[in-house]
């Protein structure tokens, strides 16, 4: 079943008399329950692929197709809505927040509900399923950068999205634990169902995603299983 499809999405931006064509006629289809790496070259449009999936930046043309619902044509208040109903963000640089303890950042996406009792049962399941039972008190600088990505990706999931955008969660993380944060947001795919596109500049953490989509001069060349694809189709 289809749960994102890209038509003819195509992304400009202005920079003094120079356009930049940052997307270009990008056609995709992504079930729902994917988990799909997307992976390219600096400037190959990787970061604006992800703004559009998650209502941050709208397309110069094409349709952004969600739920059969072409969000292109949401007002500002309807992505806001979109994007915290929807949506759950994982970054590199974690983006949590250093005074408040693990749980505590977990439960930030709640705030608007005014963090429902549901809610605090909810983030301290994820805790348990992230192995950080023990560090629900914790904050930040108590915890090591695997362990703060734990949280990130707690967060993420705290409101249950229907999809997971993580722009290279393990960039700032060494290979084990890089690895290890990958395998957790793989069972984390499974179990919660949720469809997850990632992007990163790791070609080996690439290769662990069910698909992989290369991007180059905001063009799609490359759309297959990461079992059907070796390392160097990915070097450009």
């Amino acid at each position: 079943m289809t749960h994102i499809e890209l038509k003819n999405l195509c992304k400009d931006f202005v920079l003094g008399n120079q356009v930049i064509h940052a997307l270009k006629d990008v056609n995709l289809k992504i079930k729902r329950g994917e988990f799909v790496s997307v992976v390219g070259p600096s400037g190959s449009g990787k970061s604006t692929f992800l703004n559009m999936v998650g209502a941050i930046e709208k397309p110069s043309k094409g349709a952004m197709i969600i739920d059969k619902e072409n969000i292109v044509d949401y007002d500002d208040r309807e992505s806001s809505d979109f994007r915290r109903e929807k949506i759950g963000f994982i970054f590199q640089t974690f983006n949590l927040l250093h005074d408040l303890t693990a749980r505590e950042n977990i439960l930030i996406p709640t705030v608007p509900d005014g963090i429902p009792d549901h809610a605090n049962k909810r983030a301290i399941k994820l805790l348990e399923q992230m192995d950080m039972a023990d560090r629900a008190s914790h904050k930040p600088m108590e915890l090591s950068g695997g362990q703060q990505q734990r949280v990130a990706i707690a967060r993420a999931l705290i409101n249950e999205p229907e999809i997971i955008l993580a722009d290279e969660p393990t960039g700032e993380l060494d290979h084990k634990s890089g690895n290890t944060i990958i395998e957790l947001m793989k069972k984390l795919n499974r179990s919660e169902k949720v469809t997850v596109i990632l992007v990163t500049h790791d070609l080996k953490v690439a290769k662990m995603a069910d698909r992989i989509i290369l991007l180059d001069d905001g063009k799609v060349v490359l759309d297959k299983p990461s079992n059907r694809v070796n390392i160097k189709d990915l070097i450009i």
